[in-house]
């Protein structure tokens, strides 16, 4: 299934207020200054209206009321990279509180730390905090993952390695991460630069959805190994905007586009149901007529001479679609819409 279009166009106004399109033949762009750029596209292609931010302990103390206020639906918190974020057990409560949905990101570490050790630290904090909300997201190749319970795997640093050693690591994280998770989606965080040069190429990538960043462009340059994306970070660094969106302790904040529209994001939209499997065909009984000119009759009884309605040769193969008793107990077997007596077959 593939619906990673889109059915409403909002801009993100410097007020803080959400207007509505004139037209849905619009793309909106946020150049992450106060000002926003309307161009004319084709519909279908992405533009957007669902917007998220993703924290840390950077952004300080948030407020959350403000964040929601300025129109914000969903938010990735950072949760780990050595140890927890000093700010993810407020952070995750109060979305969750509020109604913002959330999700989370670890930030991986190809060299610095253990694999194993950064799976375990995620797989603590989820199992003490609560798993992700549920939000469909595109994978890499357009398929809708419904009510994906996505965590974030952030990969932004090499740690020194180069890319044949990270992308083994970051390929056993999600295969390990899979097996103690199955019931979760791993996505990854990257942009185009780091990805290109610090992995090898993978068809095995675009199974996961990618939260890309690409910042003051017009569209999200992709990075090698995907065709689309789920989010996209397109407004970060020295942006301004930390308060207006509710930061504590910083002048900026990363701003995210959902790659869906608002049936996808608030999950009526699900894979169809595959139908049932038809009715396997019924097991057809047969039997053979032993004599000519055995009867068949129109009832299954003997007792009414003008019941007769023909008679069958010898060897004749008939199907049975039923079977009945008459009152003296003998089985008769119903052919099409005549009735012939057990005795008279094998």
């Amino acid at each position: 299934m593939k619906n990673c279009e889109f059915s409403e166009y909002r801009l993100h106004s410097h007020e803080g207020t959400w207007v509505k399109a004139v037209t849905p033949q619009v793309r909106i762009i946020d150049l992450g200054n106060g000002y926003g750029l309307v161009e004319r596209v084709t519909l279908g292609e992405g533009v957007h209206s669902i917007l998220g931010l993703d924290v840390s302990k950077w952004q300080g103390v948030m407020n959350w009321q403000i964040s929601k206020t300025a129109g914000v639906r969903f938010a990735i918190i950072k949760m780990s990279e050595y140890v927890i974020d000093e700010k993810f057990e407020y952070n995750y409560s109060e979305t969750k509180r509020l109604g913002i949905k959330r999700q989370p990101y670890h930030f991986f570490h190809p060299g610095a730390i253990d694999v194993n050790t950064q799976i375990n630290t995620v797989l603590t904090l989820l199992a003490k905090y609560g798993d992700p909300d549920p939000i469909s997201v595109c994978d890499g190749n357009g398929n809708i993952i419904s009510n994906a319970k996505t965590v974030w795997l952030d990969c932004e640093m090499s740690d020194g390695k180069y890319n044949d050693y990270i992308s083994s690591v970051i390929l056993s994280f999600k295969n390990k991460f899979k097996a103690a998770r199955p019931d979760l989606q791993l996505g990854i965080y990257t942009s185009p630069g780091w990805w290109n040069y610090n992995t090898l190429e993978a068809s095995y990538w675009k199974t996961l959805p990618l939260w890309v960043a690409n910042w003051n462009v017009a569209k999200p340059f992709m990075p090698r190994d995907w065709v689309h994306y789920a989010l996209w970070q397109f407004s970060g660094g020295a942006n301004g905007r930390g308060k207006e969106f509710g930061a504590g302790g910083a002048q900026s904040i990363d701003l995210n586009w959902y790659n869906g529209g608002e049936e996808q994001f608030s999950g009526s939209i699900t894979p169809p149901i595959p139908e049932p499997p038809p009715d396997p065909d019924p097991v057809v009984q047969t039997v053979t007529v032993l004599a000519n000119g055995t009867r068949i009759r129109t009832s299954p009884t003997t007792n009414i001479p003008s019941n007769i309605a023909g008679a069958v040769a010898k060897n004749t193969i008939l199907d049975v679609a039923e079977m009945a008793t008459d009152e003296n107990g003998l089985l008769w077997y119903r052919i099409g819409n005549l009735w012939i007596a057990s005795s008279t077959v094998k």
